[in-house]
C-alpha cells in the first residue's frame, strides 16, 4: 500500500480535528501524521493494523517453515513415538479404537 501525499497531515491540523481524521482513517485508510514537516507516523485504523500483523506473522511461518524444509532430516531429528507418549501421559489402551493414520 503507497500512501500519497493528500493523506500527509501536520501534528496541529491532527490534534484539531482528531474525530474527524479517526472517522476517515476508517473509511479511507492511512495518514501521515507529519512533524516540523517531516513524516513523523502512520495512523491506521485497527482493522488495518490487524491485518498487516497477521499477514508479518503468516509471512514469518512460511519463512521458518521453508527453511526448516530445505535442510535435510537426519534419523536424530524425530522423537521416538514412547517418548511422545510418556511426555504427555498417553497411554496404548488410548488409542484403542483409533484407526492408524500415516504421516509422511
Amino acid at each position: 500500500m503507497q500512501a500519497t501525499i493528500s493523506n500527509t497531515m501536520p501534528l496541529a491540523s491532527f490534534v484539531a480535528q482528531a474525530d474527524h481524521i479517526f472517522e476517515e482513517v476508517r473509511t479511507k485508510g492511512p495518514k501521515i501524521i507529519t512533524k516540523e514537516g517531516q513524516p513523523s507516523c502512520v495512523l491506521l485504523s485497527q482493522e488495518e493494523y490487524e491485518k498487516i500483523m497477521d499477514e508479518l506473522a503468516d509471512t514469518e511461518i512460511e519463512r521458518l517453515a521453508a527453511e526448516r524444509l530445505a535442510k535435510p532430516r537426519q534419523i536424530n531429528d524425530y522423537i521416538p513415538q514412547d517418548e511422545i507418549d510418556r511426555e504427555f501421559g498417553f497411554a496404548k489402551e488410548d488409542l484403542e479404537g483409533w484407526e492408524e493414520v500415516e504421516i509422511g
